[in-house]
């Protein structure tokens, strides 16, 4: 606004001209402010109408072109102060507003319930949308362009992989484990350094919290391999509170990974590649962690201020999102995860059978469970197997088009939050030298000279914080190896295994859904389980051996005539662990149990998750 005495410019909330000391108006103060606001909504969406046209006319591939770049920077940091200027000044007015409508109300009573109902919709929409504010100012102070989870979970895959790896050689050689390992001590306490220094939202700080001090604890049983069998097999359970629409988008997320696992899992296995389905294997131990962590959160943030400790319940949350009319629902995807990780660990142990065991997994997540997940499968040419696996063969062509070469050596860059091998496309981008980055478990990775486009990296500042310390699980293996040849191998004594026969009184209570009018939603269970000759006998009277683990998986069908023409069907599978204490047997077990109910004629589905325990008389 201009001063009406003198013609001098004034900002927007001066109350007198520094030049002539002429007083500004009320009337002139409310047209300036007015006439902000409106310059700020026109200039957000001239500059959002913009990045639509450059995203419009490039949205297959980035352009080699420094203007480009240079335009979404420019543009991009536009949007961010516009968007962070119009809250602030629309706050402003509205407190003002509120302010004087209380002062209003105070002397009219009669008024006082308007400001008061227009405090709780504004706290109420806080409330809903909390997370959508909190990450978009995140972004702004702190974004990498990638969700900073992402980054998390990429780091402790690495963990995991060389937990797993080491699981499996001390499984078969416990010798090879024998002394001190520097290379997996340093690499552990890298990683977990790393993930202490990425920064994340607020929600997400117990969980950074425990999968931090996971591979500080693997570090320490390297250091002192005595402690190995000790280590837990995962992170310890962490509080979360989220919002039903981030849980959902986090839950969309680990289903398209699955998904991609599929396919890369496929492909290790066809080529005997231990090494990337230990990877591959680390994957899914950290989506089951994550989805384990999801389906027991909190929903509600005020709860999560003044109930932390009841933030994680027994009680498994409904998060679900539809494709084509299906419900995928985190607690099945949990378990769906959970099998799946089974059978690549058991793959990377080379147990008998193992690659079978992975594409039964895949036809029971998507047949037995009747999830819409399309996986995309190995295809052939005539006769001849396809040299690289679909995903892997569209980088390849998108690299040649890029006129770049491709490689199997891995990028040297301390800022890759993953040591594991793949493909690499170098290419030039005018006069950078770029390159991008594919795993063997389909992870995507890009960098270069400074202004190449970048993928999923650790930030600059932390990287340059931590040593570089990603090692390669084949290299590891032969270290091991080497290190069981110098060392004598003492015979073990011979154990005798543990006999769990009896009975064991179950306790515990079934969740179910279905369109049954009138179903509670949980039932108790009490039930006897009869252990005999070491394996399970159920009502069919057909047995279920229990492992060398304490470990048995029993299925069976049960059909139950509930009379006045309902039938019941249902087909069980519940996992038991067994552990003795003393002298002291115990049995756990938790499973599905999915059928339906038949009523004159007409279907009706039932899908119930629980859990039980017991101890032997």
């Amino acid at each position: 606004m201009r001063c009406t005495k003198c013609g001098k410019f004034l900002p927007v909330f001066t109350k007198f001209c520094q030049k002539c000391g002429q007083e500004v108006s009320p009337e002139q103060k409310k047209k300036a402010s007015r006439n902000q606001l409106i310059g700020l909504f026109i200039g957000f969406f001239v500059v959002t109408f913009l990045i639509y046209l450059l995203n419009l006319n490039h949205k297959d591939n980035i352009p080699d072109s420094q203007a480009y770049g240079t335009a979404m920077v420019a543009l991009i940091i536009s949007e961010a102060c516009i968007l962070i200027m119009l809250p602030i000044i629309l706050l402003a007015k509205l407190i003002k507003k509120i302010i004087a409508l209380i002062k209003f109300s105070f002397k009219n009573p009669k008024f006082l319930p308007i400001p008061l109902v227009i405090i709780i919709v504004i706290a109420g929409s806080g409330y809903f949308f909390y997370d959508d504010i909190n990450d978009f100012f995140y972004e702004i102070f702190y974004g990498s362009g990638q969700d900073p989870l992402y980054l998390v979970q990429d780091n402790l895959t690495s963990a995991a992989a060389v937990k797993i790896y080491g699981d499996a050689f001390k499984a078969g050689s416990p010798a090879a484990f024998i002394g001190k390992n520097d290379i997996v001590a340093n690499a552990e306490q890298s990683i977990a350094q790393k993930i202490v220094n990425l920064r994340l939202p607020a929600k997400l700080v117990d969980y950074k919290k425990v999968v931090t001090v996971w591979p500080g604890r693997i570090a320490e049983a390297a250091g002192d391999l005595s402690k190995w069998k000790d280590l837990p097999a995962q992170p310890a359970d962490f509080t979360l509170t989220i919002s039903p629409a981030k849980a959902k988008k986090y839950l969309q997320h680990t289903v398209e990974q699955l998904i991609l696992l599929k396919e890369f899992g496929d492909s290790a296995i066809k080529r005997q590649d231990r090494e990337a389905m230990a990877y591959l294997t680390a994957k899914l131990l950290v989506q089951d962690h994550w989805l384990n962590g999801l389906t027991h959160s909190n929903n509600s943030f005020f709860a999560g201020l003044f109930k932390p400790a009841l933030a994680y319940s027994n009680d498994a949350r409904k998060i679900c999102y539809q494709v084509k009319g299906k419900d995928i629902c985190a607690n099945e995807v949990r378990q769906i995860t959970d099998n799946l990780y089974q059978a690549a660990y058991d793959y990377v142990k080379s147990k008998d059978q193992a690659a079978t065991t992975w594409t039964k997994s895949w036809e029971a997540a998507v047949k037995d469970k009747g999830l819409s997940l399309e996986a995309q499968a190995l295809t052939t040419v005539g006769k001849e197997q396809p040299k690289y696996s679909p995903t892997v063969q569209a980088f390849q062509d998108d690299c040649y088009a890029k006129g770049g070469s491709l490689s199997n050596a891995k990028p040297e860059s301390d800022r890759l939050p993953t040591g594991e091998s793949g493909y690499r496309c170098d290419y030039k981008s005018v006069s950078l030298n770029c390159w991008d980055f594919i795993t063997d478990t389909g992870g995507r990775y890009g960098a270069g000279d400074d202004g190449c486009p970048q993928k999923n990296l650790i930030p600059k500042n932390i990287a340059s914080s931590t040593k570089e310390n990603n090692i390669k699980l084949s290299s590891l293996s032969i270290q091991w190896q080497k290190q069981q040849a110098v060392t004598q191998i003492k015979p073990k004594a011979v154990v005798a295994p543990i006999k769990w026969d009896g009975t064991y009184p179950l306790t515990g209570s079934l969740n179910c859904t279905s369109q049954v009018p009138d179903l509670p939603p949980s039932f108790p269970v009490n039930d006897n389980l009869i252990v005999v000759n070491n394996a399970i006998v159920n009502e069919t009277g057909k047995p279920t051996p229990i492992n060398g683990q304490g470990q048995a998986r029993l299925t069976m069908t049960q059909a139950k005539d509930i009379g006045s023409g309902v039938t019941l069907t249902l087909v069980n599978q519940i996992n038991y662990k067994f552990t003795k204490n003393g002298s002291i047997l115990k049995t756990q077990g938790n499973g599905t149990a999915d059928g339906t109910f038949v009523v004159n004629g007409i279907s009706i589905p039932i899908n119930c998750t629980g859990t039980v325990s017991g101890t032997k008389k």
